[in-house]
C-alpha cells in the first residue's frame, strides 16, 4: 500500500494507525514547504528593511545632511580616538579650512547659492584628500581635516595644494565659474598631545591666517607666545 502512515499511541502504546494517499501527502508537504518559505522571506524582508533603517539613522547621526561629510560630534569622536592611540614618532596633523567671506555669500547671492558653494567645496577638496583620513564640517563655513599615520604625505605640500587649487581654479556653481578662497590652519601632533589641544593650536592657526589677510594657510609653531589661554574657545575666534 502506497501512501503515508501515522500512528496512533493511546498510554505508551499503539492502537492503529491513519493511511494518507500520496498525493494528499504530497499537497500536505508541499503546502508546510511554502509556509515555511513565506516566512523565511517575510523574516528577510524586515531584517532588511530593518538594517535599511539602522544604517540611515546612523548616516543622520554621523553625517552633516548637506554635505554628506562627517557632522563635528562624529568628526570628534573618531579624531579623539585616533589621536589617544598614536605612539612616539607617529605622524599626525589637524589641518582647519574655513572659506573667506562666506557670510558675504550668503547675504548676496542667498542661502542656497552658499548651500551649493559648501556642497561644491567639499566635492572639490575629495580630490585631495585619502579615503582613510578624516575630513568633516565643524562649523558653518569650517571644515577639519586629520591626517594621521601617514609618513607617505607631506602635509605641508597636501594644504598648500588646496589653498592653491581652491584661489586657481573656481568652483562650478549652477554650471557658471564660482571663484572663493580659504584660510587653513595647521597643527602637528606631539607625544602625549590630546585632541582638544591638537584641535586649539590648528585654530590659532587658523586665526593667524586670517589675520595676515585669508587665502593662506599657517602652521602652528609652539612657542611660549602663543600658547592659548585656558580662556580660549576653539573656532570662535
Amino acid at each position: 500500500m502506497n501512501g503515508a502512515f501515522f500512528f496512533m499511541w493511546i498510554i505508551h502504546s499503539a492502537h492503529g494507525y491513519l493511511h494518507f494517499s500520496d498525493n494528499i501527502y504530497i499537497s500536505a508537504v508541499r503546502t508546510i514547504v511554502a509556509v515555511l518559505a513565506l516566512c523565511a522571506l517575510t523574516i528577510a524582508v524586515a531584517i532588511s528593511e530593518r538594517y535599511k533603517l539602522f544604517s540611515k539613522l546612523s548616516q543622520l547621526a554621523n553625517h552633516d545632511d548637506l554635505t554628506g561629510i562627517l557632522n563635528r560630534r562624529a568628526f570628534t569622536k573618531a579624531a579623539e580616538v585616533i589621536t589617544s592611540s598614536l605612539n612616539k614618532g607617529d605622524i599626525c596633523s589637524m589641518i582647519l579650512i574655513d572659506i573667506d567671506f562666506f557670510k558675504k555669500i550668503n547675504d548676496v547671492w542667498g542661502h542656497q547659492k552658499g548651500d551649493n558653494v559648501l556642497v561644491a567645496f567639499c566635492q572639490r577638496l575629495k580630490h585631495f584628500i585619502p579615503d582613510s583620513q578624516l575630513f568633516g564640517r565643524v562649523g558653518g563655513e569650517e571644515f577639519a581635516l586629520l591626517l594621521a599615520k601617514t609618513p607617505e604625505i607631506n602635509h605641508q605640500e597636501l594644504i598648500n595644494t588646496i589653498v592653491n587649487e581652491l584661489s586657481r581654479n573656481p568652483l562650478t556653481i549652477d554650471n557658471e565659474p564660482f571663484p572663493l578662497t580659504i584660510s587653513a590652519g595647521m597643527a602637528a601632533w606631539s607625544e602625549g598631545q590630546k585632541y582638544e589641544t591638537l584641535f586649539k593650536y590648528a585654530d590659532l592657526a587658523l586665526y593667524q591666517a586670517k589675520n595676515n589677510g585669508r587665502n593662506q594657510w599657517q602652521e602652528y609653531l609652539p612657542c611660549e607666545s602663543t600658547l592659548p589661554n585656558q580662556n580660549f574657545t576653539p573656532s570662535l575666534l
